[in-house]
């Protein structure tokens, strides 16, 4: 982080690329491990039924890999949450992580405890709205029904 934060500087562009590498490697983890452990036997039926490479991809691969690629994404999403805040918290003149360490070194506990609680309710809501919106786009699956 500190890195680019020097490299970038303070501003959108640091934090900006420190959240899309923190979520970069989560979401492609879980896709490449989604699709490269799709059930071979339903390869084997679009091999069957003449399915080009790219139908393989499109018809089998893809939809046998959505868990994994949700929860990519649901990692990725709360990967990028810590980074943005911890962002914030070296480098930063503006959002909650700046918000903190100004009220630090003010000496007001009051609003570093809010500034934590605001971190974790947002962070808490961001998944909650997540999950509904992935109940609502794939009613089908039970993974995202708890």
């Amino acid at each position: 982080m500190p890195l680019i934060i020097l490299w970038a500087g303070i501003g959108e562009a640091s934090k900006l690329t420190i959240i899309v590498l923190a979520s970069f490697f989560p979401l492609f983890l879980n896709t490449y491990s989604g699709i490269h452990n799709c059930d071979k036997r339903l390869l084997e039926v679009g091999q069957t039924l003449g399915f080009t490479l790219r139908e393989q991809i499109l018809r089998i691969r893809i939809p046998a890999a959505l868990t994994s690629i949700v929860v990519g994404m649901q990692l990725a999403l709360g990967y990028s949450w810590r980074a943005l805040i911890g962002a914030e918290l070296i480098a930063a003149s503006a959002g909650i992580g700046y918000l903190i360490l100004d009220a630090e070194e003010m000496s007001r506990p009051d609003v570093v405890i809010v500034g934590m609680l605001a971190i974790g309710i947002i962070g808490t809501a961001i998944d909650y709205i997540f999950l509904l919106l992935m109940r609502r786009i794939f009613p089908w699956q039970q993974a995202w029904q708890r």
